[in-house]
């Protein structure tokens, strides 16, 4: 008698980071040193089939010279959301059929494109992670297809809040050294009672449509870079407060391994009323 064991993979990752922040109107500075420690395990159960599960555990150092509470408008400190926490962070099952197609599903870590709309911001000590399902494969050559459905965001602050976030990209590469993508986010954040005071909306959920342009050529021994990425964000319930555009532009230049480059990035907010 024979039986295949599942194969197991340990994994530890730890962040220490010094912060220091000053603003005008805050009659103390930030000043200390927060942590972050990320233990992780991935079961193959089978050739298609990976588990994965993570702990975090987030801290600092006392004394606590700092605000990780947003809603704390009267603290001396400015704000630095990252808060004392422990609990599960990853935990998804993912399947590959084949090396073109995956699906995953659970709590995850998402990106799009340059990660302005949609992203971890693992920059944090807790990232944001979604739990949902995606799907990304390849529906025909020199493409891919991102798609995605999420009905729940672990936050920043360790909590967990209800929401809806449909999200699909269809990325493709027309010809050599030319990238181009259309993407499409719904976003339906938990209802907040704040959002009538500060906006004038009872709903903040809307709806991005974005395209981005990626790519380069040769000039002779160096090649040149050129980036173009436009969105446009409206409100689901046609609340004009919601209205805004993003759109980023670059170019540059490079030669042997150095590049130089310049990026004009606007995020819009509709004249203050709210930010892209």
């Amino acid at each position: 008698m024979s039986a295949e064991v599942a194969a197991l993979g340990l994994r530890f990752e730890t962040r220490i980071r010094y912060v220091n922040i000053e603003e005008s109107d805050k009659r103390l500075p930030v000043d200390v040193t927060t942590a972050r420690a990320v233990l992780g395990a991935d079961w193959t159960l089978t050739p298609t089939l990976k588990l994965t599960a993570e702990l975090i555990h987030s801290d600092f150092l006392p004394p606590k010279r700092f605000n990780d509470n947003p809603a704390a408008f009267a603290s001396p400190y400015p704000l630095l959301p990252d808060p004392r926490h422990t609990g599960v962070n990853e935990l998804h099952l993912s399947w590959t059929p084949n090396s073109e197609w995956l699906a995953r599903i659970g709590r995850q870590s998402v990106k799009l494109g340059n990660e302005r709309h949609i992203s971890d911001d693992s920059f944090r000590q807790v990232p944001l992670l979604y739990d949902g399902l995606l799907v990304r494969g390849s529906p025909m050559t020199r493409s891919q297809l991102t798609a995605g459905q999420f009905n729940r965001l672990r936050t920043r602050s360790g909590t967990t809040e209800r929401m809806q976030l449909t999200l699909m990209e269809l990325a493709m590469n027309p010809v050599r050294d030319v990238s181009v993508a259309a993407y499409a986010i719904r976003h339906r954040p938990q209802s907040q009672a704040s959002n009538l005071l500060r906006f004038g909306v009872s709903s903040i959920s809307n709806w991005v449509i974005g395209a981005v342009v990626d790519g380069s050529y040769p000039l002779g021994e160096m090649r040149g870079y050129y980036t173009l990425n436009v969105a446009d964000q409206r409100s689901t319930d046609d609340a004009s407060a919601l209205r805004a555009r993003y759109w980023r532009a670059g170019a540059g230049a490079g030669w042997q391994g150095l590049v130089v480059r310049a990026d004009h990035e606007v995020k819009g907010s509709n004249g203050g009323r709210y930010g892209f």
